[in-house]
């Protein structure tokens, strides 16, 4: 009987404490289509970007423009990483996004978690990395096909952090209405709305 009392008191603290109430909210851009969760108002900067081009013989690398959007919670770095490859149009360039991301992250840190994910069945792929200083980092890349966008979101916290998990898994994918994608897969593979 006692834990009846003590639970919800316990929740009703953590929820009404001022690290949990202050900063964290949704992030919206329309201009790249997501919405995710940010510890404040996040920085956003034009870089950019090396990404993979064409295929043997003539593999190589060039640049297009990305946009990181950053916030900092303490310690911790927040960001999402919105490369546009509109202007691309090789094919081979265009499937070897996640995996061409995926490959430069590797290289950060001793890689501890390594897979292929997928969100709203959007392709992709999830890294866990601890860094030379002990940080762990958190990747998640995803690939829009229809919009030809690759969405990186990168948690960067101390090693006594939990793993951020509000950050991860909140990002969403958004229509030119500003409504969340999700597709259908049917049996021969094909995506559908």
């Amino acid at each position: 009987m006692r834990f009846a009392v003590v639970i919800p008191l316990f929740i009703g603290l953590i929820l009404a404490s001022p690290t949990y109430a202050q900063g964290w909210g949704e992030y919206v851009n329309m201009e790249e289509h997501f919405l995710a969760n940010f510890p404040s108002e996040p920085v956003v900067e034009d870089y950019d970007y090396d990404y993979e081009k064409g295929q043997q013989p003539t593999f190589g690398t060039d640049q297009i423009t990305a946009k990181r959007f950053q916030a900092f919670d303490g310690d911790s770095r927040y960001a999402i990483i919105v490369v546009n490859y509109q202007q691309v149009e090789h094919t081979t360039t265009l499937k070897g996004a996640v995996a061409h991301a995926a490959s430069l992250y590797r290289i950060m840190g001793e890689t501890t978690y390594d897979t292929y994910a997928h969100l709203e069945r959007l392709d992709g792929h999830q890294l866990q990395l601890t860094l030379s200083d002990g940080r762990q980092m958190y990747v998640g890349i995803y690939f829009h096909y229809p919009d030809h966008r690759l969405y990186i979101l990168e948690a960067d916290v101390p090693a006594n952090v939990p793993p951020p998990l509000h950050f991860v898994a909140a990002l969403q994918i958004l229509d030119e209405e500003g409504n969340p994608i999700r597709y259908q897969i049917d049996e021969n593979g094909n995506a559908t709305r």
